[in-house]
């Protein structure tokens, strides 16, 4: 065995119990379970000999007995097993599921395993969880096993792959120290594997080989092992098999020794590559023989295995009733690094003869023991083996070698059966011939191997783990100091908190964030967590270029892994999503049912307890008219009198033979049929859809069972935003035990929400990421659309964000659509996901649709499915067997379908308008009683908010809602309540309208009586009495009893008196009105108390300059104040901060408070920070004097201390922490800003503030990637003094005297080299300098450095170089960068993991050059190679970001809060060009109207642009007629005539705007776009000369909006786009339709940014065909903006002539007769050049409301629009 470890002997988890000291005690226990066992099989055989009964009831039932007889004998006898064991005996009784290691043989640690729960005793394959993971539905079960295992285990590598640190060509890619390949000698490999003897072909090479792999090549193989395993005697090549790879033996080893279920015994830790090979076609399971790290009496040394620790996990097995066929050792140990010594392995062989199980023994690393102090011995070494023919060796070259591409595995056995049958898996697992005549041609040069690459290799493993072990002795990190393998076994439980296997995979994927990749000791089925694995056999500049994030591994004050570590782990984010688990909620279960009978039946108890209550007393006009009105069913009962003639039709009674057999499962053919014509006219979809894509099944229920039990396997789950139809919850579960992921929808109204309840993208993906942080498995996506209980319709634009969303996490999704065509409000503007044009995953993307919504037929029991996946619709179709339509029924439905007449002109007209006015009945009525509710126009329900009824109950939760629902139960109305729809808020109700009148006026009384029997009205409302309803009551009965309800909710809802008063008798009105005017007074008051100066706390000031600070307040803190938590390294926007805090605010500013100034003292009175430094002064000054500011602590969004953080050196920092929690809106630090440049202190220097600040966000100069919470903490420059000191005007660009210099004082030695032999090799050109040592007094020495004796004055030196050099320091931050920049240096930029400052938004690129440390000798040629223009256009813009964000501090503090603020209001944030595009850059004061408020202020106006030539008569009629626009602020008129002056001043309109006339250079028809300077509003109007019949009504009504979509082309022409089939191109079409996706702007509204876009920003050379051609200007403007936004334009009013009929006579481009075919070619041509079709195809227009109703034009806003 191998030398003393480094390892501490003190585990983080103490073991559960010790070895047996005897091993007298396995032999007795295991004679035990021989007896126990044949006691089972006689007692099994005695009841399988019983005589049968005749009685096949009687036999069942003795059958049961028999059985129940047998497990408790079983049970009994085991149970005397384990009593007989000692207290305390071993056995690992918390088991975890391993994630598979990253090791040889393609085996990489990262895949996720879903953790489940566990039972005791479980072994490695049941735990892993691997046969309940699904990968794809096109494969069959083994398939989706094996692509699982292949996911689970190589996701991390998979990254890996796609993302390889180079350190030329990705120096941030990822750094594999995870994977156990030898990359130290691929030198010596490629050039001995390119010598001449490596490149003979032959045809024999090129055929069918011997499976066992080639004579040749086995031949050698077998002397080869021969003389490294230094045998007793030659080996023989008939007992070689050859394989391509290790894990390929391993594999067909497991299928050939064992059969399914049965198991290997394997020491862990241990390679987990094992668990792979031989699950994935074996099914053979690895019971795990745990070794212990602690040195005990059992262990010598840790992790020592033993033979009484190979019998206890035998016997363990045996009583688990697992069969145990073999041993599987590694030697040299994998991750451990141990080498067996002779005994040991002897030992373990003789164990393994005793229990007869095989033996095999993995020697991959034999030639990989580098310690010379450490003797490997061979198990083929051995002269007596003690059952030869169960010994199996295992080598292979990846390892010893550096080949693991190479895929090449041998088998050495003396057992030929064995080997016969191992050779059979040769045709699965061969090599190239090309390959094994290598592989002989290496293996046999032993002068090579022995003299060249042995000694090599070993002297590079030496040199690599000592350089390793040194570093992590350095770190303090504990390690296993062996002399073998390619890795070392490294201890990081001590940053485990708790120390738990889930903290070890939070701290792997912490190490992946920062792209580095180790092996967690969980994938090596080690038994302690905090174990990891990091190979050392990598080349020496990645474990040199890794030291930053090994430094990630710890000093104690580090800043690199123990910060990662020492995080709290387990901070829980905001909960926005919830997992559902019904199982878990099910009470114990019936001795009579089976677990899944009693999760069914818990199902039917709880969601049917109203309907089931309801259907006992149903109300009936005439024979129960006391019985329960329905208001929780969703359910059509409107039109029930047209459905029933319409099935009573002659056509519908059609009988035949084939209707009464078998059908085709997935629906009759003809049904399939119709269905597809159906859905492809009725949800518009763009190309006819494929009856072959349609499955018929008995309902929407049956199509989500089907679904998810096809999509997910058993504990998977769907995403589904909440409250939504909670049915789907038993759905999904009941076949499928697939759960829900719920994605919890607010009421509030927040951030960029429009709506209540709106789902959003960002919802999605947090609802995704913590499923996955919870360990969920989510395969796919529910929506409803419309939805159901809210009614919510999904806009187009909202369904693609949607379909993108789970086209990037490869998400199914399915989408529920039985409500399309139940919208009753046209406003609504219902689209199918089916009428997209292009469906992101179409294969993933599956629409249900049934008639028992639309239809009204329930009963009738009818769904489809479409599908484009054809694989889903046959899997579906599998399960139709169980889920079928009668033939007569898809019959009827066929004949339904089908009858567009019945549909168009008498159903869907009658069911719309009958939904609208019930509708309209309820909401008019919840109105008049103030309760709040959502609808949308949609669907058959109504969403209510009752928690103003709850909050008089004692409490406002989920069971109080329960118990107000049960409380309208026994009042005779069933509602249903929103738990039932997991709506996360209590007190919200669905409430269903589409039933008839008289039953909704009846409801609505019962439903008011409940509200009476609820609590408050019964206390302030005793005399009111409220008679049992009666049927047929009457309008005006039940307006009269409801008095008393319509009284009690003004009291809870506090309603304005008018609305009630119209409902109420007269005796109450002047009561209300009373009431009224003093709730309004009320208002006025408080609004007058909200918005009149005042502060809470402003009456203190922190200014040094307007207080005295011995005039502060001075704050004691006592020694046991409490202490903030460090800082929470998870937090994120989203986490951490209250955006809630910032409301509404018009500026789109955040609002910062700055706390009063205080002196905070020691309980000894000592100070706890420095005076305030005049720089943290000036940035409380410079935040005071902003808009930023209030000194209104209630109305702020972000708090700044006024204590000084600046100097970390200046702090105390435990002290300070106490301070800054003693803040009065602390909170643990939420919405807090904390300002630090130097952070850290010697000897350490942490990139980040050391003072505990738990969420506060900091403002920090020199953070590392490793300290910096990515859009949290703001990276803010060092402040250099010298910006204010000293004066340096600007210097230009251009070529300066030094090509690149250095001035930083005190650097690393390292360092200093590097630079020398820099200055060495290119001379005068690079200039390096240092402090001065003989500086006269007085000069200070921060304004001289020195190169050798020559002194020049700093910072002016900088001017003089045109790269300057900033370097790593004591600290990442350096205030050099600032003076760099001010020199009009181009920075370079060497220090790795560096942060720089405003990195969220500054453009580094364009100013610096960033080079990794590893390249700094490499720098001159890197910089050599930049072309002068750019190094030019770098230092303007390094000048720039130095007076814009760098020269002051007031500069720095606004940035900061600037990019706060920007993530606050994001749809306010500057642009990119904003924050990177210097001021002579810019295009005037341009703003993106993405980025604009919702809504323009109408103030503002428009200006119209009106590009003309010489038709100067309609020019002026159209001056004349615009002028008339209320919003007209200025007229601007294009003269594009340049052989022509225009009119003489005196001959234009008098209008009352400025006109102004714009005279162009040359005739193009781009100058209608280009951006003038006279264009100051933020919308244009765009009109030509001859557009005279648009009124200014029409006009106006365009503007407003556009007011409202300020971000979309708004106008007035129509046109569109089609794809031509037969010329297979696109067309332009100008004909009317009931389409458009272009508007011409020869009359349309858009924003002025898209003047500056189409001048400079147009793609390709559009911009100039257009004006070559004059033509197709219009489409092209159509082309930039549905580009840019993604949206579809917007066509105003029903007006299709807009030209005077008198222009036609006229000369005009657009009659010219190539005019519409060169349109058609535009559409093409750009098109082509954009890459993609951005134009969208709508379906509708905006009309002004009223406009055709018959109505008072004078109450009409827009009464002058024109017709056709």
């Amino acid at each position: 065995m191998s030398g003393p470890s480094d390892t501490p002997h003190t585990p983080c988890v103490q073991m559960r119990g010790q070895a047996l000291r005897y091993r007298s005690i396995h032999t007795q226990l295991m004679e035990m379970v021989l007896t126990l066992r044949q006691t089972v099989e006689d007692h099994i055989t005695r009841l399988t000999t019983r005589p049968q009964r005749q009685d096949l009831t009687l036999e069942e039932q003795w059958h049961g007995q028999a059985i129940r007889e047998q497990e408790a004998l079983l049970g009994r006898l085991l149970f005397q097993i384990v009593s007989f064991l000692p207290a305390g005996a071993p056995g690992d009784q918390s088991a975890q599921p391993p994630r598979t290691s990253m090791d040889s043989r393609g085996d990489v640690g990262g895949g996720q395993l879903v953790q489940a729960n566990r039972q005791t005793g479980q072994m490695f394959y049941q735990e892993s969880g691997f046969e309940n993971t699904v990968i794809s539905y096109d494969l069959s079960n083994r398939g989706i096993d094996i692509s699982a295992l292949y996911r689970l285990r190589f996701r991390d590598y998979d990254a890996y792959q796609g993302n390889k640190y180079h350190k030329d060509k990705n120096t941030l890619g990822y750094i594999n120290l995870g994977t156990s390949e030898n990359k130290l000698c691929t030198d010596l490999l490629a050039e001995r594997l390119s010598q001449s003897d490596m490149t003979y072909i032959d045809e024999d090479l090129l055929q069918y080989a011997d499976w066992r792999g080639q004579p040749f090549l086995r031949k050698e193989v077998a002397r080869f092992l021969t003389f490294y395993c230094k045998t007793p005697e030659p080996l023989d090549p008939e007992n070689v098999v050859i394989l391509n790879g290790c894990s390929a033996v391993c594999s067909a080893l497991a299928m050939v020794l064992c059969d399914p279920g049965e198991a290997f015994l394997v020491p862990t830790p241990s390679h987990g590559g094992f668990a792979f090979s031989t699950h994935l076609y074996a099914k053979v399971k690895l019971v795990p023989v745990h070794l212990e790290s602690q040195v005990t009496e059992a262990n010598d040394y840790p992790f020592q295995l033993t033979v009484d620790k190979l019998e206890q996990a035998l016997l363990r097995a045996k009583i688990e009733g697992k069969k145990v066929r073999g041993l599987m050792l590694i030697n040299p140990q994998n991750p451990l690094g141990d080498v067996y010594s002779q005994d040991s392995m002897m030992e373990y062989l003789e164990f393994a003869k005793k229990y007869n199980l095989h033996v095999i023994v993995d020697e991959m690393y034999m030639l990989s023991v580098f310690d010379e102090a450490i003797t490997f011995h061979s198990v083929l070494s051995m002269k007596s083996l003690p059952d030869p023919n169960k010994t199996h060796v295992i080598w292979g070259a990846s390892k010893d070698f550096c080949i693991s591409g190479f895929r090449f595995g041998a088998l050495y056995t003396h057992n030929r059966e064995v080997a016969s049958a191992m050779s059979c898996f040769g045709y699965l697992h061969s090599i190239s011939g090309i390959a094994q005549y290598k592989l002989r041609q290496l293996l046999q040069d032993r002068e090579w191997i022995d003299n060249i690459y042995l000694p090599s290799y070993h002297f590079r493993l030496q040199e690599a783990h000592k350089y390793v072990t040194h570093k992590l002795k350095a770190l303090k990190v504990p390690f296993l100091n062996r002399g073998s393998g390619l890795y070392v076994w490294i201890n990081l439980k001590q940053y485990l908190d708790p120390c738990t296997f889930d903290k070890e995979l939070l701290l792997h994927r912490r190490f992946l964030d920062h792209k580095l990749i180790l092996s967690p000791g969980k994938t090596f089925m080690c038994k302690e967590p905090g174990w990891f694995r990091l190979v050392f056999a990598a080349r020496p500049h990645l474990l040199r270029s890794d030291s930053d994030s090994i430094q990630g591994l710890p000093s104690n004050k580090g800043d690199g892994l123990e910060r990662e570590c020492s995080r709290k782990l387990d901070q829980k984010p905001l909960k926005f999503y919830g997992v559902g688990d019904p199982a878990a909620v099910l009470p114990s279960s019936s001795p009579y049912l089976s677990s899944r009978g009693s999760v069914i039946k818990w199902f039917w108890d709880s969601a049917e307890e109203g309907y089931r209550t309801y259907h006992m007393d149903e109300y009936d006009e005439d024979k129960n008219p006391s019985g329960i009105i329905n208001l929780g069913t969703s359910e059509n009962k409107l039109c029930f009198d047209l459905l029933s003639r319409r099935l009573s039709q002659s056509d519908m009674l059609h009988v035949e033979p084939a209707l009464l057999q078998y059908p085709d499962w997935r629906g009759h053919l003809f049904l399939r049929e119709e269905v597809a014509r159906f859905l492809s006219f009725y949800c518009r979809s763009p190309a006819p859809l494929k009856p072959e894509n349609v499955v018929v099944l008995n309902g929407c229920a049956s199509l989500f069972s089907a679904l998810a039990t096809v999509l997910c396997e058993a504990g998977e789950a769907f995403l589904i935003p909440a409250p939504y139809y909670g049915a789907i919850t038993q759905h999904v579960y009941l076949y499928g035990n697939v759960r829900l992921v719920c994605v919890y929808l607010d009421s509030e109204v927040t951030g960029l929400e429009t709506r209540p309840f709106q789902l959003t993208v960002e919802k999605l993906e947090m609802a995704l990421q913590g499923a996955n942080s919870e360990g969920v498995k989510v395969k796919g996506l529910i929506l409803i659309n419309p939805q159901n209980p809210l009614g919510d319709v999904y806009s187009p634009g909202e369904l693609q964000e949607y379909l993108e969303f789970a086209k990037r996490h490869e998400l199914h999704v399915m989408v529920d659509e039985v409500y399309m065509l139940s919208v009753f409000e046209e406003s609504a503007g219902y689209r199918s996901v089916l009428s997209l044009e292009r469906l992101p995953d179409p294969q993933r993307t599956h629409v249900m649709w049934a008639t028992s919504k639309d239809f009204g037929m329930s009963g009738l029991r009818f769904g489809t499915l479409y599908t484009e996946n054809r694989a889903v619709a046959t899997a579906v179709a599998s399960l139709c067997r169980y889920h079928g339509l009668s033939g007569l029924v898809q019959y009827q439905m066929a004949q339904l379908l089908r009858d567009r007449d019945w549909i168009n002109q008498v159903y869907l007209p009658e069911n719309h308008a009958r939904l609208k006015a019930a509708h309209t009945y309820v909401s008019e009525d919840l109105r008049a009683l103030g309760i709040p509710f959502v609808s949308h126009g949609a669907g058959f329900f109504i969403w209510v908010d009752l928690r103003k009824v709850m909050q008089y109950l004692p409490e406002a939760t989920f069971e109080e809602e329960v118990l107000l629902w049960r409380r309208f139960l026994e009042n005779k109305v069933l509602l249903s309540f929103g738990k039932a729809f997991e709506c996360k808020e209590p007190g919200w109700f669905r409430l269903v309208f589409s039933d008839k009148t008289h039953r909704l006026r009846l409801g609505f009384c019962f439903l008011q009586r409940g509200c009476l029997s609820s609590g408050p009205c019964r206390g302030q409302w005793r005399s009111v009495r409220y008679p049992m309803p009666r049927a047929g009551l009457d309008a005006q009965e039940c307006e009269e009893e409801a008095v008393g309800v319509i009284m009690c909710a003004s009291v809870k809802y506090s309603i304005r008196g008018p609305a009630l008063i119209p409902r109420m008798k007269t005796k109450h009105r002047a009561y209300y009105i009373t009431l009224f005017s003093i709730v309004l007074l009320g208002l006025i008051a408080t609004g007058m108390f909200q918005f009149w100066p005042h502060s809470i706390e402003s009456s203190g000031d922190w200014s040094v300059e307007k207080r005295s600070v011995r005039d502060v307040p001075v704050v004691r803190l006592p020694a046991d104040s409490p202490v903030p938590e460090r800082g929470d390294l998870s937090c994120r926007m989203h986490t951490c901060f209250d955006v809630y805090r910032c409301g509404f605010n018009p500026r789109n500013k955040i609002k910062v408070y700055i706390y009063p100034l205080k002196k905070y003292v020691g309980e000894a009175g000592v100070p706890v920070s420095s005076t305030i430094s005049r720089e943290y002064n000036e940035l409380l000054t410079a935040i005071s004097d902003s808009d930023y500011y209030t000194d209104d602590i209630t109305r702020a969004c972000l708090f700044v201390p006024s204590i000084d953080l600046l100097n970390q050196n200046s702090l105390r920092v435990k002290e300070t922490a106490q301070a800054l929690a003693q803040l009065s809106r602390w909170d643990r630090g939420t919405n807090h800003l904390l300002f630090n440049m130097l952070p850290g202190g010697p000897p350490d220097y942490n990139t980040a503030l050391d003072v505990p600040r738990d969420r506060a966000l900091l403002a920090g100069g020199g953070f590392s990637t490793w300290t910096y919470r990515q859009g949290y903490d703001v990276s803010i420059p060092v402040y250099s003094p010298l910006s204010a000191e000293v004066d340096l005007p600007e210097k230009g660009p251009g070529p300066r005297r030094y090509f690149l210099l250095s001035s930083q004082v005190a650097l690393h030695p390292e360092y200093r080299e590097d630079l020398a032999a820099l200055q060495a090799r290119h001379g005068e050109a690079v200039l390096v300098l240092d402090k001065c040592s003989n500086l006269s007094e007085g000069v200070p020495a921060a304004r001289r450095r020195c190169h050798k004796q020559q002194a020049f004055e700093y910072p002016q030196v900088l001017q003089e170089a045109t790269f300057c050099m900033v370097l790593r320091g004591a600290r990442l931050g350096q205030a050099v960068l600032s003076d760099v920049l001010r020199a009009g240096c181009v920075p370079v930029i060497i220090a790795d993991s560096y942060v720089l400052p405003f990195s969220e938004v500054l453009d580094w690129k364009r100013a610096s050059v960033v080079v990794p440390e590893e390249k700094m000798l490499d720098v001159y040629s890197i910089l050599q190679s930049i072309p002068r223009r750019q190094i030019e256009e770098m230092q303007r813009q390094a000048r720039w970001f130095w007076e814009a964000y760098f020269q002051s501090i007031e500069a720095i503090a606004l940035a900061t809060l600037q990019i706060i603020s920007d993530r606050v209001y994001p749809y306010a944030a500057i642009s990119y060009e904003d924050w990177n595009d210097p001021p002579a850059v810019k295009w005037g004061s341009v703003s993106n109207p993405l980025f604009l408020p919702l809504i323009p202020p109408q103030s503002q106006g428009f200006t119209a642009i009106v590009l003309t030539y010489d038709r100067v008569e309609s020019l002026f009629r159209v001056i004349t007629e615009v002028s008339k626009v209320p919003s007209l602020s200025k007229l601007l008129v294009v003269w594009n005539n340049q052989n022509k002056n225009p009119p003489e001043d005196s001959l234009w309109p008098k209008i009352r705007v400025p006109l102004k006339v714009v005279r162009t250079a040359e005739n193009k028809l781009s100058n209608r776009f280009f951006p003038y300077d006279e264009i100051e509003t933020e919308a244009v109007l765009a009109i030509d000369d001859d557009i005279i019949m648009l009124t200014s009504d029409e006009l106006q009504f365009g503007y407003e909006v556009w007011r409202e979509f300020p971000d979309r082309l708004v106008g007035y022409p129509g046109r569109l786009h089609l794809w031509d089939h037969e010329m297979n191109k696109w067309k332009y079409e100008s004909e009317w339709t009931n389409e458009v996706s272009m508007v011409l702007t020869g009359a349309a509204f858009y924003h002025k940014y898209f003047n500056y876009l189409y001048t400079y920003k147009m793609p390709g050379d559009i911009k100039n065909w257009v004006d070559a051609h004059m033509n197709c200007e219009d489409i092209a403007m159509n082309f930039l903006v549905a580009n840019v936004t993604g949206k579809a334009v917007i066509k105003v009013t029903p007006r299709k002539k807009f030209k005077c009929p008198e222009c036609t006579a006229i000369d005009g481009l657009s009659l010219d007769q190539t005019h519409m075919v060169e349109r058609s070619e535009c559409i093409n041509k750009f098109a082509s050049v954009f890459g993609t079709m951005p134009l969208k195809v709508v379906e509708h227009r905006a009309d002004p409301v009223l406009y055709k109703d018959d109505f008072p034009e004078k109450l009409k806003s827009f009464p002058n629009i024109g017709s056709l």
